[in-house]
């Protein structure tokens, strides 16, 4: 499952190619997506920011090519993966006594694991001068943007995974939103996230605010309170809502606001 959005205006590539909109985001990046994107057109560079709703394998499988073939393509920066802290789960066999379950965790040893494929695909320098390298103040992030392992910031084989608390609901004491919960702010984009109840603690939702649209995306959630108050918005309500039944789900498609079940990859 995955939903691939772009705002704003068209900017042209100095450089002659086809150019990109000022901010692309992918949510979540199961199999078949990348397939999917590349029939449509749409350039590893386009998928530098993904927001994982939850790390089922399902949700997340088309990170490797998207990671590892970007810089051989026109991805010449850091990937940038959001997701879940840690769940909190206790490990049953005690030590640790937590499960290290976090996406930081999790790109750590993704990093690691693609080391072969990274050093044999380096024939070519990956890291850029000219990239200007965002910060934590400049994306309005919860945390530092840190390339894990020893890649540099503007190397296209960085992975900078960031972490957000997924106990934070976003929501003040009536229920309306109180954007404690920024994943991310730019280009006019606001991005937040709240917890979705789905199999284990940690799982989230996100919602896209842009030039007075917005959307929400939930994954294949179970009907909780949260996201209704998110979707709810202030009394403003949403323009599009995805989410998955567990029925729509074995179709591949994806339930929105504005009708029937409509295919998002």
């Amino acid at each position: 499952m995955s939903i691939f959005v772009e705002v704003g205006p068209w900017l042209p590539d100095p450089d002659g190619g086809v150019g990109k909109a000022t901010d692309s985001f992918v949510f979540d990046c199961g199999a078949g997506a990348i397939a999917n994107y590349g029939a449509m057109g749409i350039s590893l560079g386009r998928m530098d920011k993904i927001f994982l709703s939850h790390l089922h394998g399902d949700h997340m499988s088309d990170l490797t090519p998207i990671y590892c073939f970007g810089p051989a393509y026109d991805r010449h920066w850091p990937l940038y993966v959001w997701g879940q802290s840690r769940s909190g789960v206790e490990n049953p066999n005690g030590n640790p006594k937590y499960y290290e379950d976090g996406l930081g965790d999790f790109c750590k040893h993704f990093r690691e694991a693609m080391r072969w494929h990274t050093e044999a695909f380096s024939f070519l320098p990956t890291a850029f001068p000219g990239y200007e390298i965002p910060t934590q103040q400049s994306w309005n992030t919860p945390v530092p943007l840190q390339p894990v392992g020893d890649d540099a910031a503007n190397d296209a084989y960085g992975l900078v995974p960031i972490e957000l608390d997924w106990t934070i609901t976003g929501l003040d004491a009536n229920g309306n939103p109180d954007y404690r919960n920024i994943a991310y702010r730019n280009n006019g984009v606001t991005v937040t996230h709240f917890p979705v109840v789905h199999d284990r603690k940690g799982s989230m939702g996100y919602k896209l605010e842009w030039n007075g649209l917005s959307m929400i995306y939930t994954s294949d959630t179970r009907p909780e309170t949260i996201s209704i108050k998110q979707a709810h918005n202030g009394g403003k309500g949403v323009d599009v809502c995805g989410t998955t039944s567990p029925r729509a789900a074995t179709r591949g498609s994806a339930r929105t606001s504005s009708g029937p079940p409509t295919s998002w990859c």
